[in-house]
């Protein structure tokens, strides 16, 4: 990455690097009000700056801290953007990738790392309806990544560690990623994760009114908090319609799994939503993340030990779901 760039705008040029942005407006550096909204500014990411730039407001960290807390703010960036060449998407990432990589020494896994991967594996999709070129999201064409990395998606994501710190409930377990060539960081051609969990039954519904959200019942019971709050739900990419799951939700292929429980510094569950893709393999998919309020005391969520014994999984174990998802 070049540590200086020059942007030629419509008006006047920019002038970015490591240590200060400025414009023929304002050659002696932009103001405050204006660096504020700069989310796309690599250069003073750097993770030697980021850290002398804490320490001057009176926040200590080490090297390795700073490289993820980078990295988050990059992946949030980085998603915002709009490729000409879609399939280069962590083609592009891959200089940035191999430098934090050295910082951090870390295994490097489309797009995350992983010594934290199951907190990136709690990724969201936001602003699902609209994107930076106002298309609908969806998955590209021809393959990228798996459906559990961020980089499987077009638009703007936000890590769990950039919204808070859960505690865990579940966890990776085994992974396999194939690649173009050599590089680790470059372009995927097929992959799997094995995760462990809670594993249940969930279906789909959107509202006929068109301006409410969609919400999630189990046993034909809404999925909601005791004051009736619902999970807010956020789809990996823009179902076609409002009855886009009616055929998934017939045919039982619809499922969640509990995976970040309330903590002391918040009150909020984060389930994942899969799809099963092969029956016959017991292969899911993606579909999103949602946020709740606690809801375990429903008594129609409570599943049966025959029931958990019989859901698709590659094992049952310790009252856990070992799934692999593709």
């Amino acid at each position: 990455m070049a540590p200086r760039v020059l942007h030629f705008g419509k008006d006047q040029l920019l002038w970015e690097c490591r240590e200060q942005n400025a414009c023929e407006t304002y050659p002696q550096g932009l103001p405050q009000s204006l660096e504020q909204t700069l989310h796309t500014n690599f250069k003073s990411l750097n993770p030697a700056h980021y850290l002398t730039k804490n320490a001057e407001e009176g926040i200590e960290m080490d090297m390795t801290t700073a490289a993820y807390k980078i990295w988050d703010t990059i992946i949030w960036a980085y998603s915002k953007t709009s490729l000409t060449v879609s399939s280069d998407k962590l083609i592009a990432l891959s200089g940035i990738a191999k430098h934090m990589r050295s910082i951090t020494n870390d295994e490097y896994v489309a797009g995350m790392w992983r010594s934290r991967l199951e907190y990136y594996l709690l990724w969201r999709r936001i602003d699902v309806q609209g994107e930076v070129n106002r298309s609908l999201s969806s998955r590209p064409n021809p393959y990228r990544a798996p459906t559990w990395s961020w980089a499987a998606v077009d638009g703007e994501v936000e890590t769990a560690h950039r919204v808070t710190s859960p505690e865990l409930a579940f966890h990776v377990r085994d992974l396999h990623l194939e690649y173009a060539t050599e590089d680790t960081t470059g372009a995927i051609t097929g992959g799997w994760l094995d995760i462990a969990g809670h594993l249940k039954p969930v279906q789909l519904h959107k509202p006929k009114d068109a301006e409410e959200d969609w919400y999630m019942s189990v046993n034909d019971e809404i999925v909601q908090s005791k004051t009736g709050y619902r999970p807010s739900i956020y789809l990996d990419v823009s179902p076609p319609s409002d009855t886009a799951f009616d055929v998934d939700n017939a045919a039982r292929r619809l499922f969640f799994m509990t995976c970040a429980r309330p903590s002391d510094s918040n009150n909020w569950l984060l389930l994942l939503l899969f799809r099963l893709k092969d029956t016959e393999e017991k292969l899911f998919e993606r579909i999103g993340l949602a946020v709740a309020y606690q809801f375990e005391g429903q008594e129609g969520l409570q599943l049966d030990e025959d029931v958990k014994r019989n859901l698709p999984c590659q094992s049952y174990e310790n009252g856990l779901h070992t799934i692999r998802i593709i």
